[in-house]
């Protein structure tokens, strides 16, 4: 009776264990990754740019429907500033997408093998990323909370001192840290909150996020087959250039997600009415 009860008790710990939740949660994301390019979705985005006293100095908001096509996803703008878009934006997407449509619609076997390889490619790095996050953080479990009405556990990471990454982009992580909230039914992330501890350099230093910026991302379960994002949103005081400063709000969100269907035509907004 008494190994039976250790033995419960070791199986709770380990559950509950961060670093066992995060690694399970990376492992069951890949079920995510391999349905993405199944949806299409719209996607709308809100970017502010403030001077130096915090007063608004710039909104620019813009609407995408992302289809499918040729295996490839294809954002065409619908909506700029809140207006349909002008006739000469209008003109714009339309020969985007026959530049697109030239250069995938005669794709060859070869061609499509080497595209679908890149992109696995790509899927492995992104994988490899978040598998770093268990070694690059302190993690601890802070809480549990429910979200959307689903029970979720609270973590909080912190960056390990004396970390080394195995993949070059893992180097931003020892200047980050938040929270995560991760379902726990399905081990899959439902928000996080994090917030940049030092300066961080993208390119050659072109573009700087400085201390004190905020990413935050937010995914909801879609069609009950996959976990999606909600939103994608970026406070920022940040350097574009040598000269130019300013304080940044991008948030985008994602919705009306429906899986694609072997039929679906993009149309003009013109055909749409």
């Amino acid at each position: 009776m008494r190994l039976l009860l250790a033995l419960l008790l070791a199986v709770v710990a380990f559950a509950q264990d961060p670093r066992e939740i995060f690694r399970r949660s990376v492992e069951k994301d890949q079920v995510n990754r391999a349905l993405r390019q199944q949806y299409t979705f719209l996607e709308k985005s809100v970017e502010k740019e403030f001077d130096t006293k915090g007063k608004p100095k710039k909104t620019e908001s813009t609407v995408h429907d992302v289809s499918i096509l040729y295996g490839h996803q294809f954002r065409r703008m619908i909506e700029k500033d809140g207006k349909p878009l002008s006739a000469k934006d209008e003109q714009k997407e339309k020969e985007r997408l026959e530049k697109f449509t030239a250069k995938w619609a005669h794709e060859t076997p070869e061609e499509r093998k080497k595209r679908l390889a890149g992109r696995e490619k790509n899927r492995e790095k992104e994988t490899a990323f978040l598998r770093e996050i268990p070694d690059a953080y302190d993690l601890r479990l802070v809480g549990q909370e429910k979200v959307d009405g689903k029970d979720t556990w609270v973590i909080q990471a912190e960056p390990h001192p004396g970390y080394r990454p195995k993949v070059s982009e893992a180097k931003y992580l020892a200047k980050i840290h938040g929270k995560i909230w991760i379902d726990k039914a399905e081990y899959q992330w439902v928000k996080a909150d994090a917030e940049t501890i030092d300066t961080i350099s993208f390119g050659l230093v072109l573009f700087r996020l400085y201390k004190g910026s905020r990413l935050q991302f937010e995914q909801a379960r879609v069609n009950d087959e996959i976990w999606l994002p909600r939103l994608q949103r970026i406070q920022a005081g940040a350097r574009i250039g040598i000269f130019l400063k300013a304080s940044y709000d991008g948030v985008t969100t994602y919705e009306n997600y429906r899986k694609f269907q072997s039929d679906s035509k993009i149309v003009t907004v013109a055909e749409e009415k």
